[in-house]
C-alpha cells in the first residue's frame, strides 16, 4: 500500500471508523474533508484468477454475415453459412409498375474493402437457397438449417472473389458487392404477393410469414476465405413504356426493396475446430477468451479482500474515489488476420444469459465493457466504485456469485444521443462477437485490481 500526495476533491463512498456510510459516486460528504488533512492511498496488492470456460453457442442480433470457410494456422478451420429474414424496405409502385416490368433482379451481399480474413483471389462458390418454412426463434449459432430448405432447388448460386485487382471503378468504391441475379420468377411473385395483399408487407414478421420465410447461404466451393458482410438486399429493376401524344416515355426504377434489418432473424452457423495446440492449452487451463462460439473467461474479482483492504486501511473518515481491473491479454500468433477481440463484456457470471436475452446494455454495477487497448495490450474495466458500494451495504451476505464474472468477447453498438446539446455517442448495443475469429490469451499474473481511497490524517 502506498501514499499519495493530497488532493482538494473528494467525492464517493464514505467509511467513519468501521460503519459504512451509504452514499453514492456523487456524494458531496467528501467535502468535509480538510484539504491539509488528507491522504490519497492507492491499494493494488490484490490477486485475481481465472480460467476458460466452453460457449456452446451465441445468439447475437447483428445483421452482418460471415459466409465462407478458412484454415487458419495456431488458430484452427471455421466455417460459417446465413440464415436470414427480410423485411420490406421501398413500398413497391403499382400505381406504374406491374410485375412483368421486372426485367432484373438481384441478391447482393455487400462488404467493406478488407473485410474478409484469407486469399482475396481464391475462387468460392456462394449458393443461396429460399427456405421452406419459417426459422424458429430461439435460433443460435450452433442452428442446423437442414429441414428448413430443399438442397435441390437452390434459388441463385456464383463464384467470388474479393479482390479489387485489375479494376480501378471497384478499388475505388467504399463498399463492394457479391451481386447474385435471381430468377424472373421468383422476384415476379414478391410483386404480384404485394399486388394481393399490400398488408403483408406491414413489417418484417408478416412478411416472413406470409409471404417469403428468408433464405440460407452456404459456401458450396472452396475454403480459402471467410467475408464479413455487412448489408444484405434484394434489389429489383423495373421499365416500362408510357405512351404519349408525341413520344413515347420509358420510365425505370430500381431499388433494394427488400433488406435483412434488426426486426428480423438473421443468424450465422458457426462450426468452430480448434488447432490441437490451441485447445491443449485451454484443457491445461490457460485463460483464453476465443470467438466466435468458442471460450469465454470466468473469473473471481476479489471483492472481499478490497472491502476488507479499505476497511483496514481507513482511519476516521475516508471516501472511495476509484477501483478498476486491467487485465493484460495478446493474441496468437498466426498467417492470418486474428486479433484480440475489440470489445470485452464482463457481466456477473450468474447474469449473463439474461443480459444477451434481454439485450440489456451494461450498468456499471453488475456489467462493465470496456475497449481493448492496442497500446498497452489490456482490457481495462473502470467505474466499478458503484458496484464495490452495493457489496459494501451487504457484506454480512456476501456469496461467490456477487464476485464471478464472466468475459465475454462482444461488439460494441453505438448511436448519437439526440437528447444531447452536443454531439455525443452512447452505447445502443451490445452483442456476442462474431464478425471474425478472434483470440486474447490472458495474462493474470499481471491483472492488477487498483482501489483508490482518501483518508483523513489523525492529527
Amino acid at each position: 500500500m502506498t501514499l499519495r500526495n493530497i488532493i482538494p476533491a473528494i467525492a464517493g463512498i464514505t467509511l467513519l471508523g468501521a460503519a459504512t456510510a451509504g452514499c453514492g459516486e456523487d456524494s458531496t460528504i467528501g467535502s468535509s474533508l480538510l484539504e491539509d488533512q488528507v491522504q490519497i492511498v492507492v491499494d493494488s496488492s490484490f490477486t485475481v484468477t481465472g480460467h476458460s470456460e466452453a460457449v456452446a453457442s451465441v445468439r447475437p442480433r447483428t445483421i452482418a454475415e460471415l459466409l465462407g470457410a478458412i484454415d487458419i494456422p495456431g488458430y484452427g478451420s471455421i466455417s460459417s453459412s446465413a440464415v436470414a429474414q427480410f423485411v420490406p424496405a421501398v413500398a413497391l409502385d403499382t400505381a406504374t409498375f406491374d410485375s412483368a416490368d421486372i426485367d432484373s433482379a438481384f441478391l447482393n451481399f455487400r462488404y467493406l474493402p478488407g473485410a474478409f480474413i484469407g486469399d482475396s483471389i481464391a475462387p468460392m462458390t456462394l449458393t443461396v437457397f429460399p427456405l421452406t418454412k419459417a426459422l424458429p426463434a430461439d435460433i443460435a449459432s450452433d442452428f442446423d438449417p437442414t429441414g428448413y430448405y430443399d438442397p435441390s432447388q437452390p434459388l441463385t448460386s456464383t463464384v467470388y472473389n474479393t479482390s479489387a485487382f485489375g479494376s480501378d471503378s471497384v478499388m475505388g468504391l467504399a463498399t463492394r458487392t457479391i451481386a447474385m441475379k435471381l430468377p424472373l420468377e421468383f422476384s415476379k411473385s414478391l410483386f404480384d404477393a404485394f399486388v394481393a395483399n399490400p398488408d403483408n408487407f406491414a413489417n418484417g414478421q408478416i412478411f416472413t410469414a406470409n409471404v417469403f420465410p428468408g433464405i440460407y447461404a452456404q459456401s458450396s466451393f472452396g475454403r480459402g476465405r471467410l467475408t464479413i458482410i455487412s448489408r444484405t438486399t434484394i434489389t429489383l429493376h423495373m421499365s416500362t413504356i408510357k405512351v404519349g401524344e408525341e413520344k413515347n416515355d420509358t420510365i425505370e426504377a430500381e431499388q433494394e426493396y427488400f433488406a435483412v434489418a434488426p426486426e428480423v432473424i438473421n443468424n450465422n452457423n458457426i462450426k468452430v475446430e480448434l488447432d490441437p495446440a490451441l485447445r491443449a492449452e485451454v484443457e491445461n487451463g490457460a485463460p483464453l477468451m476465443i470467438a466466435p462460439a468458442g471460450y469465454e473467461v470466468k473469473l473471481r474479482f476479489p471483492a472481499p479482500e478490497v472491502i476488507a483492504a479499505f476497511k483496514e486501511g481507513s482511519t476516521g473518515l475516508s471516501v472511495i474515489n476509484d477501483l478498476y481491473l486491467s487485465l493484460p491479454a495478446d493474441t496468437i500468433a498466426t498467417g492470418y488476420k486474428v486479433d484480440v477481440p475489440p470489445y470485452a463484456l464482463m457481466v456477473l457470471s450468474k447474469d449473463r444469459d439474461e443480459f444477451f436475452a434481454q439485450n440489456k446494455l451494461p450498468d456499471n454495477k453488475t456489467s462493465f465493457y470496456c475497449q481493448y487497448d492496442q497500446r498497452l495490450r489490456r482490457y481495462a474495466f473502470s467505474g466499478m466504485v458503484s458496484y464495490l458500494k452495493d457489496l459494501m451495504d451487504k457484506e454480512d451476505e456476501l456469496t461467490p456469485e456477487d464476485y464471478t464474472f464472466t468475459i465475454v468477447p462482444v461488439q460494441v453498438n453505438f448511436e448519437l444521443d439526440m437528447t444531447s446539446y452536443q454531439q455525443n455517442y452512447i452505447v445502443s448495443e451490445v452483442v456476442p462477437y462474431i464478425a471474425a475469429p478472434a483470440v486474447a490469451r490472458f495474462d493474470f499474473s499481471k491483472a492488477k485490481v487498483n482501489l483508490t481511497y482518501s483518508r483523513q490524517q489523525q492529527l
